[in-house]
């Protein structure tokens, strides 16, 4: 019969014939002290805080059990004092390094578990253990070394540079970042952002001049929470003056040359027994410089002259010649560019090759007034004109003009109705620079030499004009 959960009565009936027997009742109790024989394991269990490295608190609380008896088989753990683990079938043997877990956080408080050593399903013990927080995690830091200094902006020739320098030195072996910061509570970046330590040992090399002493903080880190600061004076640069040795130089001035009577465009400055620490000139108009300043001039020039195509002025002028030995050290000379004023050919290739004159003499004839009917031809040459220049060829009071830069030469130019009597024909330069003439002469009534000697006969106050009809005798009125 099964045990029952509570006292079960039965009735028991002997029978001595069909209608003869006896009725007993009994009572069968359950077994209510059926226990197996255990023997409880027994085992010593501890709670690890979490560690600290430098600072950070790391995730590894350990439940470890130890002293564990030859009965143990599997072990379990839980939060709280009363196990909620795995069963005997779900747990995990024992373990073989003594730890139930090895990455527990650290706890804000005192946190409770519960360790379980199985012998068996229903045998087992239970130890409560408490992991205590690890409140007391500071790096142990051994502050860095180091000594730091700040150097004053230089000074180029009167120009206070921006290259104030903040610099570190000395620094020990554990050092491994480095910022700085204006003041003198550090502001800069933190260790993550932060440069490494700078090779040529100087945090910063571009600090502008100040006005007054400033002062900035040198931070060397050996970790994120272990640093050394130190406080450094800028101070301001005020004695910034230029040491200067201004270059020495003769400085000429060249008047324009003249090619045949032509002014050129070549009046030059030069500059010579230029010192040797001289490295740039310049030059401007007047008596106060007004030239490129040293970083626009122009390198000393190899052949002497700073310039070489100065026009020639109509009155003496004066430049201002800058040699520059740097940029606030120089030296300044004033020369004089005297004007041209004797520009004459001493070569005139303009010629008046040739002068013909056609007529002369006068006719008094019946109905005419009489009166000049020359005409009077020259021929003119010319080599080389003036760029620009005109020639004015000139008889009495008339003027023919030739173009050279439209005509070649030679030209015949014509003067018509020229007086009788002896002249010149002039040619020359609408610049003034050449000048020549030649004689001619238009003859009178008398004789008869302007006429060719086939004509002769005729009376020589008979004029022939160029392209004209010989007089008829009527004309002549029976002169002979």
């Amino acid at each position: 019969m099964p045990n029952p959960s509570v006292a079960k009565q039965y009735v028991v009936r002997v029978y001595a014939s069909a209608d003869c027997y006896n009725d007993v009742v009994v009572t069968l109790l359950p077994n209510t002290n059926c226990t197996p024989v255990c023997t409880a394991p027994t085992f010593s269990a501890s709670a690890t805080p979490v560690s600290c490295v430098n600072g950070v608190l790391q995730v590894d609380g350990k439940i470890c059990i130890s002293n564990v008896s030859a009965n143990a088989t599997k072990a379990g753990y839980s939060e709280g004092t009363v196990y909620s683990g795995p069963s005997y079938a779900a747990a995990n043997n024992l373990p073989t390094g003594g730890c139930l877990v090895t990455n527990l956080p650290n706890p804000s408080v005192a946190k409770q578990y519960v360790a379980r050593i199985f012998a068996s399903a229903d045998c087992y013990t239970d130890v409560v253990v408490t992991l205590l927080p690890n409140t007391n995690c500071t790096p142990v830091c051994t502050a860095p070394t180091f000594s730091a200094s700040a150097t004053p902006v230089s000074c180029v020739n009167g120009v206070l540079q921006v290259d104030g320098k903040i610099c570190i030195s000395n620094v020990s072996a554990n050092a491994t970042k480095a910022g700085y910061s204006e003041g003198t509570v550090y502001s800069g970046s933190s260790y993550a952002a932060t440069n490494n330590l700078p090779i040529g040992g100087c945090l910063v090399t571009n600090l502008p001049n100040p006005s007054v002493a400033k002062q900035y903080v040198a931070r060397i880190f050996a970790s994120a929470d272990c640093y050394t600061d130190v406080v450094v004076t800028l101070l301001p640069n005020t004695n910034c003056t230029p040491v200067c040795t201004a270059p020495t130089f003769s400085a000429s001035a060249t008047t324009v040359s003249c090619v045949n009577g032509v002014l050129q465009v070549d009046g030059k400055i030069c500059i010579s027994n230029v010192s040797a620490n001289a490295t740039k000139a310049g030059y401007s108009e007047g008596t106060v410089y007004s030239g490129p300043s040293y970083a626009a001039a122009n390198n000393l020039p190899t052949g002497g002259c700073l310039v070489t195509n100065l026009p020639n002025p109509s009155v003496a002028k004066q430049y201002v010649v800058r040699v520059f030995a740097s940029a606030d050290c120089y030296n300044d000379v004033v020369v004089t560019l005297l004007p041209n004023t004797n520009c004459n050919s001493t070569e005139c290739n303009l010629n008046i090759s040739e002068v013909t004159v056609l007529g002369g003499g006068s006719c008094d004839c019946p109905g005419t007034t009489g009166g000049s009917k020359a005409k009077v031809s020259a021929t003119i040459t010319w080599l080389g004109a003036p760029t620009g220049a005109k020639i004015n060829v000139v008889l009495g009071s008339q003027t023919v003009v030739i173009d050279p830069a439209t005509q070649v030469s030679p030209v015949t130019v014509d003067f018509t109705n020229v007086s009788v009597g002896t002249g010149k024909v002039t040619a020359s330069y609408s610049t003034g620079t050449c000048s020549t003439d030649k004689s001619y002469t238009v003859p009178s009534s008398s004789g008869f030499d302007n006429l060719p000697p086939v004509f002769s006969g005729i009376p020589s106050d008979v004029t022939i004009a160029c392209g004209s009809a010989l007089p008829t005798p009527s004309e002549c009125n029976g002169k002979r």
